[in-house]
């Protein structure tokens, strides 16, 4: 039993990670003319075996390997038809025996030779070897001794050399050697870390992960006349022709990978010296060259650069390449491979005669399976022969044409490098014309183009007037025809135009999926003006800050949001207002102004405003009309929320074509619910994210009749099982969308087909006047098949961003190969297909996408970050029990999740709130100080699955199964959050469901973020409580000191928020606000209300502050927050007057309200304060109304007064009992400005001042 040669043991150990596969077959054909003498052709190979040990070794599968002593293969010979092509033939003929697998037995030796002969005295040796026995060099060299021993077979045979039992020898004592040890470390500090792929595997495995892909091959040929241009530039150059070729490809690589530095394989003789010169057998390694790439440099400075690592690592060849591998782990890491690209050059002469018999040209022969995603092949032969560049690639990483694609704009870079060696590389195309035309032009010449286009709410009132008794809107239980939704909405337009809307003026809509919401959208659009979708189960903080920055003209809110929006917004509609009767005198909305504005998350925690022109909506309807063969008799289904762009789908195409809208019930909706709706309304058109869709098909049953016409799936990554499943289901059309809302709803579709379980379905072509472009960082464009940045460009964009020019220059740029157009980058990062649609491989930066709805993790860590205590944060997208959710790390010593969790739900919508929050002393840092992403705890829902307490209450009762079925777990306390038990969107709607049946009443998911325990839900519905909103942080910067600030009412968000801005990071201040009339009877129950929600922050100490009549409720607050053992360092009272007995009565209050609006004075002021707003303010009623009866004392604590001065004339009647009762202790100050004017521009300043200064010395004080 012999050892095998280290080289021997590369491939070896290649064998048995692919044991089935024949990819380690090495051989070709030699070409000969003239009488051939079979017998002596036999006689010599047996001579030349039994002087070569290479062609008598039989290795063994499980290693090792026997030396025959004597071995004499049969010479097979096969003949041919003359009208054959000879070369095709051969070729097809040596890939049929790769079929017979060389069985490693230690029996016989692995290769076969086979003589392939016609009439015409033309023949081919197919020489086929195990690479165990043999490398491309030793073919050559085989040939040649084979012919001088047919030329010298009556001479006595030479004597057997022994070499490569030497070589063998050689080879097994160099690891421990002190050569090897040096090479050890020559590759370990090459190779640090495994080196970045060169090739995207875009296509699954054809036949299964365990077996090798199969190679597609291109050959391209180089004329000699042309290769002799490229042997004279290397020469001029003094380098090899061989380094002309790696650089090329290092070249081509690096820039379409964006690298300045790769690794490419590259095969070495390993023949050293001249001792194994011309022994036959596997000698040869694989080094893995790096080489860098600077694209400033010129074309001589990298042939010369690529040089110099050629030769360095040639000194170290010798090393293993699977040592270097293992090393690395590559296994680990599921790399089968250090290296994407394997360039070989087979520069070998198998010129020889055989007799009369000369050889007339050689071909090598490739089996058809890629052991690398690319192998590369320079073939020159022979002298009189063109040199062949083949191509292998593998099918995961190309498919089609695409390798041949590869190979042209290989030539295409050669012939530049070849033109002017001194010319910078950035200057170099990787893309021939031929194919940059089919990027820019061909892809979409066939594009239809929609020059004049005409705005929504005009084609609506066209049909309108073409079918006025057509239904237009259906919901359970009625509906509106054209004519009755056309008057609603010209009536409720002229209302608007009379309070000045028109072009470039927005109105807020914050109602639910109602007729009247409807109504309200298309009035907006009537008259001129843009709607602003806002969510209802927003917090109370985000409206109010997405409504300043609209500067939005009214907002519309249903009758249940409508007493929170009143809090944030002057001026709120429900949609039943009128205007005067009569046609509509004012132009219609033109294509280039506003049609509507979405807020979408902000990576800096800043939502931010995407403006959408009436002529970009007008294209992608005219899309969906055309693709969707839209017409009257279709029923679109709007099941969509209104802040989520596709739900303009579902709207606005039946409405434009005379169909109809069928709307569900207002509330977010179970998707199995959606399914019954859409049967009894013959629904037709919808529009899905996956998430919906998998639960929309499970309620669908086999014998439904379903009007399901045409859909589309986007927002998420559409399976094919499940665009399978509902093309099966439904017999329905279905198209698979891309886009970001800047894009207006979509910029791509594809049309599903069934396709293999493991492909990735595409997202399809660019849809009309829209042109898609994948660039590289320097926005360049990118060949097929390559990943980049995925750009946007045509008509169909946003204008920009609402007052954020400098979101615009970041986002937006211009067209560099249409001039005068605008580019999006979407932050995705995507390929082209060769047939044109784009594939979509994920997030550049840190955004995601759940469920539909665009997610900016950093606003999610800048709203922990926020949190006082909070040092560091880090949020991701993980997989929880196979579906993906929001997992958040803190490093917070000293908090609780519970207490996080409750921050971010008084400041981020539903959909953006973490499932998980793990709260650490630190976060753990890799080598170059940035978080460690594999180091941190993963996600044990076990280790949260606690008992908890049981249910008490009848109700409590009812609604833990409802927690238990939504979250799919039985290990539920009353008292647990249903957000950290992992609850989402899709969970709550679920909840929601059921807690409307329970009880006959409608629950918001606000009520579900303010309520999130069954415990909690259960106080809550027996105290008849909606969304409090009680509570609600205002500081972005939240580092500061806690302050927490009572209003007055509810019209105090606006100036508290000129506070918070005013205060800047060193305060973090929150607003306190009471809940809606009749939530509390006297003004202890409202302190009681207020202590309990500063008390769940977790805060040990604060600052306490009131605004007005606020200042008698801090007060309370104070007092009821001592007792309970939290520290209140100072109560500041701002403006508050203080309680005299006459003001205290309800029946003094009434009577003021009564006078104001009998006497017509509700626009007066008094103060600073419209009269009309206090007593229409029931926050401000409401806690008058508590101080019946109440009788004020004083406070131990640190106090400061601070009065404006409008109220300075009426110091002794409104503030001088202050001091009575709190003589000595009580400190004050007066700053400039009225009761109503002190938070606004001019006087908060100043305001702000005070109150650090007060902060800081009690601080100081502490200190």
């Amino acid at each position: 039993m012999l050892p095998l040669s280290l080289s021997q043991r590369e491939v070896w150990l290649d064998q048995r990670a692919w044991p089935d596969s024949a990819h380690l077959a090495i051989g070709g054909g030699v070409f000969l003319a003239g009488e051939l003498d079979l017998a002596r052709l036999q006689a010599a190979l047996h001579r030349l075996i039994a002087s070569q040990e290479a062609l008598r070794l039989a290795p063994l599968a499980e290693g090792g390997q026997h030396l025959l002593a004597d071995y004499r293969p049969t010479l097979r010979q096969d003949w041919l038809d003359e009208a054959d092509d000879f070369a095709s033939a051969a070729e097809r003929i040596w890939r049929e025996r790769t079929r017979q697998a060389f069985v490693l037995d230690g029996q016989q030796p692995p290769w076969r030779i086979e003589l392939l002969s016609r009439a015409d005295g033309r023949h081919c040796l197919l020489l086929q070897f195990h690479h165990l026995v043999m490398d491309g060099w030793g073919t050559a060299q085989l040939i040649h001794l084979w012919a001088d021993c047919y030329a010298a077979l009556d001479a006595p045979p030479p004597t057997p050399a022994g070499d490569y039992l030497a070589f063998i020898a050689d080879s097994q004592a160099y690891l421990d050697s002190p050569e090897g040890r040096a090479d050890a470390e020559f590759w370990q500090a090459q190779l640090p870390s495994l080196p970045a792929p060169l090739l995207e595997r875009h296509y699954p495995p054809a036949s299964g992960p365990d077996s090798l892909p199969p190679a597609l091959l291109a050959v391209l040929h180089l004329a000699r006349p042309d290769y002799q241009c490229l042997l004279g530039f290397a020469a001029q150059q003094g380098q090899s022709e061989f380094c002309v070729f790696l650089s090329l490809l290092a070249l081509y690589f690096a820039r379409v990978q964006q690298l300045d530095e790769v690794v490419i394989g590259v095969p070495c003789l390993n023949r050293t010296g001249r001792r194994y010169r011309n022994t036959l057998g596997m000698f040869v390694g694989v080094m893995p060259l790096r080489i860098t790439v600077d694209p400033q440099a010129s074309v001589a400075s990298l042939l010369a650069s690529v040089s110099r690592a050629l030769r360095q690592a040639l000194r170290h060849a010798r090393y293993p390449l699977s040592e270097v591998g293992r090393r690395l782990q590559a296994i680990r890491q599921n790399r089968d491979s250090l290296f994407d690209v394997l360039l070989s050059f087979e520069k070998q002469d198998y010129s020889a005669e055989f007799g009369a018999a000369r050889t007339v040209g050689s071909r090598q022969f490739f089996t058809g399976t890629a052991r690398y995603p690319l192998g590369v092949t320079v073939c020159e032969f022979a002298q009189d022969q063109d040199v062949e560049l083949i191509l292998e690639g593998s099918a995961l990483c190309f498919h089609g044409g695409e390798v041949e694609l590869l190979g042209r704009r290989l030539l295409h870079l050669l012939k530049q490098m070849l033109a002017d060696p001194d010319q910078p590389l950035a200057a170099l195309s990787h893309l021939p014309e031929e194919e940059r035309w089919a990027l820019l032009d061909g892809l979409y010449h066939d594009q239809p183009r929609h020059d004049a286009v005409q705005p929504f709410i005009s084609l609506f009132e066209h049909q309108a007037a073409l079918r006025p008794e057509a239904i237009a809107l259906r919901w359970d239980g009625g509906l509106y025809d054209y004519a009755e939704l056309q008057q609603r909405v010209r009536l409720l337009a002229a209302h608007l135009r009379s309070l000045g809307a028109g072009p470039e003026r927005i109105i807020a809509l914050c109602m639910r999926r109602s007729p009247e919401a409807v109504v309200a959208l298309l009035a907006i659009a009537r008259a001129g003006a843009a709607f602003l979708p806002l969510d209802v189960d927003a917090p109370d903080a985000r409206l109010a800050g997405i409504l300043q920055e609209s500067g939005a003209l009214a907002v519309f809110a249903d009758a249940e949001a409508r007493p929170r929006l009143a809090a944030l917004h002057p001026l709120v509609l429900s949609g039943a207002e009128q205007g005067e009767p009569g046609l509509a005198t004012w132009p219609w909305p033109q294509p280039e102004q506003l049609a509507y504005v979405l807020f979408t998350s902000g990576s800096t925690g800043r939502p931010k405003g995407v403006m959408m022109e009436h002529g970009a909506l007008a294209r992608r309807l005219a899309w969906l009309s055309r693709s969707y063969a839209v017409t009257h008799a279709d029923c679109a289904g709007q099941a969509t929320q209104l802040t989520f762009d596709p739900a303009l789908i579902e709207l606005l195409l039946p409405l434009v074509h005379g169909g109809s809208v069928a709307l569900p019930p207002p509330g977010r909706l179970a998707p199995e619910a959606m399914a019954a709706f859409t049967l009894r309304h013959g629904v037709s058109i919808m529009a899905f994210v996956p998430s919906t869709l998998q639960r929309f098909l499970d309620a669908l049953q086999p014998g439904d009749d379903s009007r399901l016409r045409v859909a589309c799936c986007g927002g998420e990554v559409l399976t094919p099982a499940l665009a399978a499943r509902y093309l099966d289901q439904t017999r329905a059309r279905l198209f698979n969308v891309y886009g970001p809302t800047e894009a207006c709803i979509f910029a791509t579709a594809w049309e599903c087909e069934r396709r293999g379980p493991d492909m990735a379905l595409p997202v399809g072509r660019a849809v009309d006047d829209t042109r898609i472009y994948v660039l590289d960082s320097a926005r360049q464009l990118l060949p097929f098949g390559c990943a980049g940045d995925i750009y946007i460009g045509g008509p169909g964009l946003a204008r920009g961003y609402l007052h954020r020019p400098d979101l615009d220059a970041q986002a937006f740029c211009a067209d560099p190969f249409l001039p005068g157009q605008r580019l999006y980058r979407t932050g995705d990062r995507g390929w082209l297909s060769s047939d044109g649609d784009l594939h979509f491989l994920g997030r550049s930066d840190r955004q995601v996408k759940l469920r539909g709805y665009r997610i900016e993790l950093g606003e999610i860590e800048h709203a922990l970050l926020a949190v006082a205590g909070v040092q560091q944060a880090i949020c991701l997208l993980q997989d929880e029990d196979g579906r993906p959710a929001l997992h958040a790390w803190v490093a917070a010593p000293g908090l609780r999740a519970d207490s996080l969790q409750r921050h971010l739900r008084s400041r981020l919508p539903d959909y953006m709130l973490p499932s998980w929050i793990c709260v650490l002393d630190l976060l753990p840092l890799n080598g170059t100080g940035k978080i460690d992403l594999a180091a941190l705890p993963s996600h044990q829902p076990d280790s949260q699955a606690r008992a908890g307490r049981a249910p008490v209450s009848e109700l409590e009762k009812a609604l833990l199964p409802l927690w238990q079925a939504a979250l799919n777990r039985q290990t539920i306390g009353v008292e647990d959050s249903f957000f950290e038990l992992g609850g989402d969107s899709l969970a709550a709607i679920d909840i929601l469901s059921g807690i409307d049946q329970l009880t006959g009443k409608h629950s918001s998911l606000l009520m579900l973020t303010e309520h999130p325990s069954v415990a909690e839900m259960a106080l809550a519905l027996e105290a008849n409580l909606g969304p409090a909103g009680i509570l609600l942080p205002l500081s972005q910067h939240a580092q500061g000191q806690p302050l927490y600030l009572a209003a007055s009412g509810h019209g105090d968000l606006l100036r508290f928020q000129n506070l918070a801005r005013a205060l800047g990071p060193s305060c973090a201040l929150s607003m306190l606000q009471p809940p809606e009339a009749g939530r509390f009877h006297d003004m202890r129950e409202l302190a009681e209300l207020y202590a309990n929600r500063i008390a769940a922050t977790g805060q040990t100490r604060l600052a306490l502050a009131g605004f007005s009549v606020g200042g008698i409720a801090a007060l309370e607050t104070a007092r009821s927050l001592q007792a309970r053992g939290i520290e209140v360092s100072s109560l500041i009272l701002i403006d508050s007057v203080f309680p005299r007995s006459l003001w205290r009565r309800p029946r003094f209050w009434r009577l003021l309200g009564w006078l104001t609006r009998n006497l017509y004075v509700q626009e007066l002021s008094m103060n600073g304060r419209r009269l009309g707003a206090m007593f229409g303010d029931t926050g401000l009623v409401s806690q008058v109304m508590a101080l019946g009866g109440y009788r004020p004392s004083g406070w131990s604590g640190r106090t400061l007064l601070i009065k404006s001065s409008g109220l300075a004339n009426w110091e002794r009647a409104l503030f001088r009992p202050w001091f009575q009762l709190m003589p000595g202790q009580l400190r004050s100050c007066e700053i400039d400005g009225l009761h109503g004017s002190i938070f606004e521009t001019g006087h908060v300043g100043a305001l702000a001042e005070v109150l650090q200064h007060e902060l800081h010395t009690e601080e100081k004080q502490d200190g």
